[in-house]
């Protein structure tokens, strides 16, 4: 448990500064699930773990592959199965998906410039798209750099969130 908190509260805290989750604190997390339930129940703690990892890295593989995230989201949240099983792993996950709501509600407050510009850009496409037939983006020359979301913020929330509400 103490591994699992400690995972979580650094990743949070590294994503929402830099952006990223380095391997440094993913892989020896999943190291030490896998380890100690393999030590403590053997085969049983082996496939507790394996599976969970398998939980974790299968909900979030699919958003990697589009782009939608990047590998340290994915790898964190494999370390959280690799520490909670299945169930556990299944459970954050829902709890991320409404920690990971909540926290792109708030950075498009905060970003609101951004949302209205994309708005408009979208509006923009529709319209040309009407005119021509032909799917052309039109960009708003403010849209220079979208906000990233961090969303080893949402994973740490929602395991967390998980862990208290069971």
């Amino acid at each position: 448990m103490a591994t699992l908190l400690c995972l979580v509260v650094v990743s949070a805290v590294v994503d929402f500064r830099s952006h990223r989750i380095p391997n440094i604190l993913t892989f020896p997390a999943i190291l030490i699930g896998i380890g100690y339930f393999t030590i403590s129940d053997g085969v049983a703690g082996l496939l507790f773990s394996l599976s969970g990892m398998t939980v974790g890295l299968g909900v979030l593989i699919i958003p990697y592959l589009f782009g939608i995230m990047g590998a340290g989201d994915v790898k964190l949240m494999a370390a959280v199965g690799a520490l909670l099983g299945k169930d556990g792993a299944f459970s954050a996950f829902v709890w991320t998906c409404i920690a990971g709501g909540v926290l792109a509600g708030v950075m498009l407050v905060i970003h609101r410039g951004y949302a209205l510009d994309l708005a408009r850009s979208c509006w923009g496409t529709l319209k040309t798209f009407a005119l021509t037939r032909q799917h052309i983006w039109v960009y708003s020359k403010k849209m220079v750099e979208k906000p990233k979301l961090p969303y080893g913020v949402a994973i740490s929330a929602g395991t967390l969130l998980s862990l208290f509400l069971r």
